[in-house]
This record gives C-alpha cells, structure tokens and sequence, in this order.
C-alpha cells in the first residue's frame, strides 16, 4: 500500500516545472563474456529543474533472472534511484545518484552510490 501511495504522490505533484516519467533499464551481467544474468526494472520518475542543477527520484520494480530463467519467474524487488545533477564553471558536469533494490526475499538491500564527472575543454 505504502508502494501505491508514493507513485500517486509523485504523478500528482504539483510542481509545474518539474516532468513526470516512465523509464525501463535492462543490464545483462556477463563472465569471461558468457551470459550469467539479467537484471530488468521499470520505474516511474520526478526530474525538477532548479535554476542550475536538475534532482531526480524513480520508484519501481526489478527482476533478477538467471540465465536460462523466464521473464517473470525471477526475483523480483522494489526499486528506488534517486540524485541530482549540476553543471559548474560552464565545463564541470557532475552527476551523483544513489540506487537501492529493496530485496525482501534475501533480507537485505543492495545499495550502490554512483559519482559520475565530465569536464569539457
């Protein structure tokens, strides 16, 4: 229920400048360039813009399926993203973003900070 909630409150935002989403992301783990996994999620988002750094926040659902497992008989978990991002001195880009998949069936989380920079000349 508490799932439920948080998505009707994020599509129902009131904040005129900001843009709701639905957005997919799909990886496909690899060894030695064998197949060994894939992970699928599906999120819906809030991005709001402020006046020189744009924040973001996605809630949804994931997948994890080993392979040889069909879509939809794999672990599935609850899946939350979110980060902002900021360009300074006109050549500095910097993206942070933090990313948890709530794993109720292993009883623990997966948790990943990610802290991306571009400088441009």
């Amino acid at each position: 229920m508490k799932f439920i909630a948080l998505i009707f409150l994020l599509i129902s935002s009131t904040i005129a400048y900001g843009e709701t989403y639905l957005a997919s992301k799909h990886e496909f783990k690899m060894d030695d360039s064998s197949y060994t996994k894939s992970q699928h999620h599906i999120t819906i988002g809030k991005s709001i813009m402020f006046s020189n750094a744009k924040a973001f926040g996605e809630i949804g659902i994931g997948e994890d399926l080993n392979n040889g497992t069909k879509l939809g008989s794999g672990l599935t978990y609850e899946y939350l993203k979110f980060g902002f991002s900021r360009t300074l001195f006109n050549n500095l880009y910097i993206k942070a973003e933090f990313e948890s998949k709530l794993r109720n069936y292993e009883g623990r989380d997966s948790n990943e900070i990610q802290i991306k920079t571009k400088y441009t000349f």
